[in-house]
């Protein structure tokens, strides 16, 4: 199993204090943390990429992983020898 994240700014961090100095936090209000779906937002926004870009790189990576051919294989695989066990 694989997960990509992007880094959190957890308040009381260096990174927090950072992201916060510079102007990349997005918001400080907790309640935004999360989307609709219940999964947690990008809450920095980098002059090199944008919160909705980093966003997509995530989702594209998870995507690249789960929906690839070795991925699939193995876990089909893997399942049938559990089921003759």
């Amino acid at each position: 199993m694989c997960f990509f994240q992007q880094a959190v700014p957890f308040p009381g961090t260096e990174f927090y204090e950072w992201v916060k100095e510079e102007g990349y936090l997005i918001t400080e209000d907790y309640s935004k943390w999360l989307n609709d779906d219940g999964y947690l937002n990008c809450l920095v926004n980098y002059p090199y990429a944008s919160a909705d870009e980093i966003e997509k790189i995530r989702d594209n990576l998870m995507s690249k992983y789960y929906f690839s051919f070795t991925y699939i294989f193995k876990t089909f695989f893997k399942q049938f020898r559990l089921d003759r066990v």
